[in-house]
């Protein structure tokens, strides 16, 4: 599923990160890559604020809509 499509306050791994090569490699240098293991704080309107690497980023709804993720079957004190 999308990124801002995924329920907040889960813990979600991410599968696929899309979207023009630019912001790929931003992302990358942000730790939103595929494997790691990410919070969603809030969702708003498409727009996600996630934990990643013990810091808060916000992505807006172009960039968390080509992000792929599955729900992280652990528990939410596994990340971060």
């Amino acid at each position: 599923m999308p990124l801002n499509q995924a329920p907040a306050d889960s813990v979600v791994i991410i599968r696929n990160v899309g979207g023009e090569e630019h912001n790929r490699r931003h992302l990358e240098c942000l730790g939103v890559t595929k494997g790691e293991k990410i919070k969603i704080v809030d969702s708003h309107g498409g727009a996600v604020i996630v934990k990643v690497k013990g810091y808060r980023l916000a992505l807006d709804k172009v960039i968390s809509s080509k992000i792929d993720v599955d729900i992280y079957g652990g528990t939410k004190n596994d990340n971060n």
